[in-house]
């Protein structure tokens, strides 16, 4: 959902969303100069329950609006089952609440690093295995390249002893000796 010069803007969205999320969506059209509210603003941006009545992803939406009222509440309870663990953490300020939560990203990041060591590792290996097969390639072209510079002298060369070998020929027959 996009609201044209006011969605890519920062300063106006914060501004309009610091009005609460019940009020964003009409914020956001007086600001944009819309006449109409969006129904997409409202599912994207749940003020009210029924905000979310009619959309296309309708638990997506609901999720959105009792995520936004335990916070604003300051009660868990209403927070989604699946997000209450995230919900009661941040509510409740103790570290020790959040420390499963901490333990859990560590151990997503610990994995996370590990599989893009891992690609980077391998990606260099392929990258070096690249390097070597060219310099492989380039090897047997140069040699491929000498070998025929060799063959081409080889044969000048043989060329060089022939015309010699006629030429004394040649004299030796004028001289009388043949």
């Amino acid at each position: 959902f996009n609201i044209p010069g006011f969605s890519d803007n920062p300063e106006k969205f914060c501004a309009a969303y610091r009005q609460g999320q019940e009020n964003f969506c009409a914020e956001a059209c007086r600001v944009a100069g819309c006449s109409v509210v969006d129904k997409r603003c409202q599912g994207a941006y749940p003020g009210k329950e029924s905000d979310c009545a009619g959309v296309s992803n309708r638990k997506l939406c609901l999720g959105r609006y009792w995520r936004y009222t335990a916070m604003k509440t300051g009660n868990p309870a209403v927070c989604p089952p699946e997000y209450r663990a995230h919900c009661e953490a941040f509510l409740s300020k103790r570290p020790a609440k959040c420390a499963s939560l901490a333990m859990k990203a560590s151990s997503l990041y610990c994995e996370d690093l590990k599989s893009l060591k891992r690609k980077e590792a391998e990606k260099k290996e392929d990258e070096m295995r690249a390097a070597a097969e060219n310099q492989r390639i380039e090897d047997a072209k140069r040699r491929a390249a000498e070998a025929k510079l060799e063959t081409e002298r080889l044969a000048e060369q043989k060329e060089d002893e022939k015309r010699q070998q006629e030429m004394n020929k040649n004299i030796r027959k004028m001289l009388g000796r043949e």
